[in-house]
């Protein structure tokens, strides 16, 4: 397994007041691919937010709106990028 993220999380507001969370962390090694997910509570599964794969040390982050369930759950996974064999 590569290294869990360190991940940072607080609440912001757009110009319209309307609320966000936010996730940030930076990258450990470019050989790791991050996926932000979100919980669908209707379906009962994770949804797929983005994928980045980029050099160490980039920071990165990831934000959703709030506004209309003002709650939620969230998570990044951390998997290392597949390599073909030639």
């Amino acid at each position: 397994m590569p290294p869990k993220p360190q991940v940072y999380t607080y609440l912001s507001l757009d110009e319209f007041g309307d609320p966000y969370f936010n996730v940030i962390w930076q990258s450990d090694d470019s050989q790791i691919n991050y996926t932000t997910e979100i919980w669908d509570d209707y379906n009962k599964g994770w949804w797929q937010l983005d994928s980045r794969t980029v050099e160490a040390g980039v920071i990165l982050d990831q934000w959703a709106s709030i506004l209309s369930l003002r709650y939620g759950l969230g998570r990044v996974v951390a998997g290392w990028v597949a390599v073909e064999n030639p």
